[in-house]
């Protein structure tokens, strides 16, 4: 029979009882419906089991009637359980609203759907579908699980109950109890457990509770480490096994303070476990019962040792700032409120004054000029700097000061915040930088001037050779590397024999060994060997002498005169450049006995001369000095050192020299020394106090801008028969270089030049054209060219002249550099062919 015609059967029943409210046999139905007697008392147990009908016993007869109980599926909804009822293949027969509103879906939507195919997050996996099924099969069981519902996790705990359906057949009712609520208690207590005892097993002081006898009954770990022994070795033990035999009387002392009830915290000295002596802070609480009984007491121990040692080295910190105070080369103020309330010695020699009493009580801005270079006035400056050394602690900056007869001069300014226990302060910092920066702005100037000259030459080349005839630098423009198909910059580190014909390597030879040895210059003409065939070149090659006099490098200069052309574009990094002061080194603190022996010395000297403090301790000064300065110093300081060791008078006054020193490498450095002459509290000679500065920037910056120099005017000599000037906006020159060769082909003295307008070259008919090219240089920014003849005392000649633009620092085109080679030769043999190509 169909199950269509199942629910038919039933449904006849269920009309006939209701027909009898009084109830029916199972024959009585039978008949009513037609059916036999045992099918009939097979759809009826059916229905009893389902909750439809209900059935009573009268002598040995059943009957059957209407049930009038509630049926199981609206109890469902009464249970505050979520209730999911399945059929034998796992199909959703039923769910109750609780179920529905968790899991926010509707029941019209989940019948008759398979529970793996519902997208319900529950019971997907291999062993929790094991589970249904054998529930099916009658074998209950429980479960947990952990769903994601709206982002947040919840976890179930239920039952799976093997069922049977309306339809008689086996099913399963899995009941689902909502516990996140509990599991999250339960994840609060376990955290705040955790949480417990890692603050106290990690706490960076000791805790421990001792009994009424003071024996340890509970110690964390840093108590056992504080202690000295491994973990659980405190328990048992009591502090006085640790404590020095003189301070076990203070400690019996404090163990009946807390037993009449008072807390106390204290300092004792230890001999830990692993045989450290100890400073230990101990604050210790008694500890009572229920009945307010003292049981022993509670105690929080603090290692202090270093703290203690700490204090210690501030103190002798405090002697040593105080020496550096007295002795430093810079000026040192402290400021409060912007008021000067103590200086150094180095202030009143910086900024002209004579004793303390006339710089103390000062503003700042009596110190300095009404305004700053800038236009700010230099009390709104000062403002703005003290406000930010209050924000962030530390500032440093240029501020220009001025000294007591009004002179002004740059210095290098540096505020930091110091709290004292009578207040914060400020303290200021100032190093006399004038000179370093003139030198750094006369090196810049300098260099940037020879790299825009440079970068004007378009369309040549220049190496620098060794003895052995290499380029250990090579400079090529770009337009050079697609003619000759050679990449310039692979060319370092090669021969110039590699490009030159087998015809003039002999005389290339010599003509280099005998620049190298008495500077003669020398220039030859012929092709040259390149990947793309032979080319006509003309190379001169002059002397490059470094600061010695020596000759270090031999310069070639190149160009193409296959067309005459000579075209240079942007040389740059001509040589590496060297690096300024550094004004970050630290100044060397340092004393000495009578014997001038070392007594002290900062660490700073490793920095300077590479050996540490602990290895010049007990030697003597003139030790770290070349012979020459030793000579020197020993000469100038003959008459101190022996009014120092009469013990006479207050002794010399201050000197500073400079003088070379030693370092641990076995080079020579150039150092300040600022000395002065120690005294005891009684007045007697004790020794020297100096500080030492590197000074071998300001000597080298010194020497760079002779060295740039003389690489300026040495590049300059090896360009033959050509010129450079700088025009300015008026079309004058105001710099103006040429060649030897000038004089004599042109009847012009380069010197003559500077100051005369450049439009005065030109022949008449061209000056126009010139200006035009002059202007458009200085508007546009681009480069132009212009070969044109030009009448000149010894005749007329032809001339190629490059423009390019020269910027400041601040981008703008300040000049047009003039770059001018004569190209007559070449107009000359052009002229010849034209007139022999005539008929």
């Amino acid at each position: 029979m169909t199950m269509e015609g199942e629910g038919q059967v039933r449904g006849h029943i269920i009309q006939a009882l209701r027909s009898n409210s009084k109830g029916m046999t199972i024959t009585d139905i039978s008949r009513k419906i037609h059916l036999n007697r045992n099918s009939t008392a097979k759809y009826l147990e059916v229905l009893r089991v389902n909750g439809q009908i209900d059935m009573a016993a009268v002598g040995r007869a059943k009957v059957f009637y209407i049930s009038h109980r509630v049926p199981i599926s609206a109890l469902l909804n009464f249970s505050t359980d979520l209730i999911l009822v399945l059929d034998s293949s796992m199909g959703i027969i039923d769910v109750n609203d609780n179920f529905q509103k968790t899991f926010k879906v509707k029941k019209e939507i989940l019948l008759d759907v398979g529970l793996q195919t519902s997208n319900l997050p529950i019971f997907n996996t291999r062993e929790s579908i094991a589970k249904i099924k054998r529930a099916i099969k009658g074998k209950d069981s429980i479960f947990e699980m952990k769903i994601l519902l709206n982002s947040e996790y919840q976890y179930f705990r239920g039952k799976l109950i093997p069922s049977t359906l309306g339809d008689g057949n086996n099913g399963v009712t899995i009941i689902m109890e909502n516990i996140t609520d509990q599991k999250q208690a339960e994840d609060n207590l376990r955290k705040s457990e955790e949480r417990y005892r890692e603050l106290i097993e990690n706490q960076g002081e000791g805790i421990g509770m001792g009994d009424e006898n003071d024996l340890f009954i509970f110690a964390n770990p840093a108590a056992e480490r504080i202690m000295g022994v491994g973990p659980g070795k405190l328990i048992g033990m009591s502090v006085l096994d640790f404590v020095l035999k003189k301070e076990k009387r203070k400690i019996d002392t404090h163990s009946e303070r807390r037993k009449k009830g008072i807390k106390d915290t204290y300092q004792f000295k230890i001999r830990s476990g692993d045989g450290k002596l100890k400073v230990i802070l101990l604050t210790a609480t008694p500890r009572y019962d229920r009945r307010g009984e003292f049981i022993g007491s509670f105690g929080v121990f603090r290692d202090i040792t270093l703290m203690k040692e700490n204090e210690r080295r501030t103190r002798e910190s405090e002697e040593r700032y105080r020496a550096l105070f007295e002795s430093s080369s810079d000026s040192i103020i402290i400021l409060k409120d912007r008021t000067i309330i103590q200086c150094n010695p180095s202030t009143l020699r910086m900024f002209g004054y004579s004793t303390e009493e006339e710089i103390i009580g000062l503003d700042p801005t009596a110190i300095s000029p009404e305004h700053q270079p800038d236009g700010t006035s230099s009390d709104t400056f000062i403002m703005q700097r003290m406000r930010t050394v209050n924000e962030k602690g530390f500032v440093n900056f240029t501020y220009v000061h001025k000294r007591k007869g009004g002179d002004e001069f740059l210095a290098d300014v540096r505020l930091h915040k110091v709290r004292l226990e009578e207040g914060t302060v400020i303290q200021a910092v100032i190093r006399d930088i004038t000179e370093v920066v003139k030198a750094q702005e006369e090196i810049s100037k300098k260099e940037e001037r020879l790299s825009n000259i440079l970068s004007s030459l378009h369309g040549s080349f220049i190496g620098l050779l060794d003895r052995n005839l290499k380029f250990i630098e090579f400079w090529g423009t770009e337009d050079l590397n697609e003619k000759y198909m050679t990449e310039w910059r692979l060319l370092k580190g090669m021969s110039i024999l590699d490009f030159t014909p087998d015809h003039a390597r002999d005389g290339i030879k010599d003509g280099i060994g005998r620049t190298f040895q008495d500077g003669t210059p020398f220039r030859v003409e012929h092709k040259a060997v390149l990947p793309a065939g032979g080319f006509w070149q003309d190379w001169s090659f002059s002397p490059f002498r470094n600061k010695d006099g020596e000759i270090e490098y031999v310069i070639q200069f190149g160009r193409d005169t296959h067309e005459k052309n000579i075209i240079m574009e942007a040389l740059k990094n001509v040589k590496k450049r060297y690096d300024l002061l550094d004004m970050n080194v630290s100044d060397v603190i340092w004393m000495t006995d009578l014997d001038l022996n070392y007594t002290y010395i900062s660490s700073s000297i490793t920095n300077l001369l590479g050996y540490s403090s602990e290895e010049l301790l007990g030697i003597s000064v003139t030790d770290t000095l070349t012979e020459r300065s030793t000579r020197n110093v020993k000469e100038i300081m003959k008459d101190r050192l022996e009014l120092m060791r009469s013990g006479k008078g207050d002794g010399p006054p201050p000197i500073t020299l400079e003088v070379e020193q030693l370092t641990k490498k076995g080079t020579n450095v150039w150092t300040e020394v600022s000395i002065s002459f120690l005294t005891d509290e009684d007045g007697a000679q004790q020794g020297l106090m100096g500080v030492t500065r590197n000074i071998d920037e300001r000597k080298e910056a010194r020497s760079k801008i002779r060295n740039n120099e003389r690489r300026l005017m040495n590049i300059l000599s090896s360009l033959h028969g050509s010129f450079i000037g700088l025009i300015t906006r008026d079309h004058l020159y105001e710099v103006f270089w040429g060649s030897k060769e000038l004089d004599e082909l042109y009847g012009i003295d380069p010197n003559t030049i500077i100051g005369r307008s450049a439009l005065d070259m030109a022949p008449p008919s061209k000056k126009d054209d010139l200006k035009r090219l002059i202007d458009s240089v200085f508007l546009t920014g681009q480069p132009v060219q212009l070969e044109a003849r030009a009448d000149l005392p010894n005749g007329q000649f032809w001339q190629m002249h490059s423009f390019s633009p020269f910027r400041n620092d601040a981008g703008e085109i300040e000049y047009v550099i003039q770059f001018g080679s004569d190209t007559t030769e070449k107009n000359k043999v052009k002229e010849q062919l034209e007139k022999r190509e005539r008929p």
